[in-house]
């Protein structure tokens, strides 16, 4: 900690705009009821609704007991945290985006809309397994009516930033968020949010999820959104001296993905589209020539089946994305079958020859060991193409 003296520390913060950054609040407390008719309105865009998931928000994540919990604590007048929303009153129609409560939201909606059975009730264990409709009249009266949600809104009208910083606050001190959900916040722009939304279509392919060892775990964190960053960065980056590690590639590409202008956009979006899918047919006819269903493993050079905990790892990413950006850089690739399984043999000798496989202690995503690995690669795929 430098020491400054108290003038100076003065000095430091003097060009700091407090009033930007103060919370104007209002209070509010509503019924349950009430509250479903307002997400209602905020799922159809009708002013006044209630937005659950603007696009920072994570995935849904709560379990069912978790989620009875929240409505065990309201029928027995428990108070639950306050819920925060945000609102400009500029905008036409005004909609309350959830900053923090998200979670109890959809827990109250769900369950008055009878789409689970109540689970693990600590106190009320004569309704277990009761959804809504099987509630007895005087206790689904007293959940959807005598409820008391409280809520506090913040105007965000003066510096629509203010939302993104409060939730950043909340998430990282309370329900700190995963590496990418972080990223989608921190780098969020025209071209993240659709790219959210293309990767919902990817993961439905079965090739891109035997490649990426596609879960349900992966899909809620964005995981695998963090992984399709990846072949991103590295293909449209290359290597760069002194980066050492993978978030430093996304971070970097997703915030020159801000800068992009409109119409910079949309032939991003194509870009991107055709690479990745490329991407994914050149390693399914790797795949398939080298007989490696886990490209991404060790499976690649020993070909013995991985463990499951094994079966992706982001460092054998790397090597494959460079050496697939080299061989369209070079218009090297075909569909000669037998081209593949000479490919492959490239990329896995020169991985031999860097010792890839046995790293010690080196990182293996680390600036050094991937350049090391790519020119072994490069060394392999040029005698293989020039002889």
């Amino acid at each position: 900690m430098e020491d400054y003296s108290q003038l100076e520390l003065l000095d430091l913060v003097e060009d700091v705009d407090f009033e930007k950054w103060k919370c104007q609040t209002q209070s509010d407390t509503l019924t349950a009821h009430n509250l479903v008719s307002r997400i209602k309105d905020g799922f159809n865009k009708v002013h006044g609704g209630i937005v659950l998931d603007p696009v920072y928000q994570r995935e849904y994540k709560f379990s069912i007991k978790k989620e009875s919990s929240i409505i065990e604590s309201l029928l027995l007048e428990i108070p639950i945290p306050i819920i925060y929303l945000s609102k400009n009153i500029e905008n036409d129609i005004l909609l309350f985006n959830v900053i923090d409560g998200m979670h109890r939201l959809n827990s109250i909606y769900r369950f008055l809309n009878n789409e689970y059975a109540l689970k693990g009730l600590k106190i009320l264990k004569g309704l277990e397994d009761r959804h809504f409709g099987q509630l007895p009249p005087k206790i689904r009266n007293k959940l959807e009516f005598n409820s008391q949600i409280r809520l506090v809104s913040i105007d965000i009208s003066e510096n629509p930033e203010l939302e993104y910083e409060v939730f950043l606050r909340f998430n990282q001190e309370t329900n700190p968020l995963t590496r990418q959900e972080l990223n989608e916040v921190l780098y969020r722009s025209e071209f993240s949010f659709w790219f959210k939304d293309y990767v919902q279509q990817l993961i439905q392919d079965e090739r891109f999820a035997r490649l990426f060892n596609i879960n349900e775990k992966r899909i809620r964190d964005k995981t695998i959104n963090y992984f399709l960053y990846v072949v991103l960065a590295y293909y449209e980056l290359g290597l760069i001296q002194g980066k050492d590690d993978t978030p430093q590639y996304v971070a970097l590409y997703m915030q020159n993905m801000q800068k992009l202008s409109a119409a910079e956009l949309e032939g991003k979006k194509a870009f991107v589209k055709d690479l990745l899918e490329g991407f994914r047919d050149f390693c399914d006819r790797l795949s398939s020539a080298s007989k490696v269903p886990y490209l991404f493993s060790r499976q690649f050079i020993d070909k013995k089946p991985p463990k499951s905990l094994h079966k992706f790892l982001v460092s054998y990413v790397i090597p494959i994305v460079l050496s697939y950006a080299w061989l369209k850089k070079m218009d090297k690739l075909d569909d000669q079958p037998n081209r593949y399984s000479q490919v492959y043999e490239a990329i896995r000798k020169g991985m031999k020859k860097a010792d890839f496989y046995n790293l010690g202690r080196a990182s293996s995503t680390s600036y050094p060991t991937q350049y090391k690995c790519y020119e072994k690669i490069r060394e392999e795929l040029d005698h293989l193409f020039l002889k």
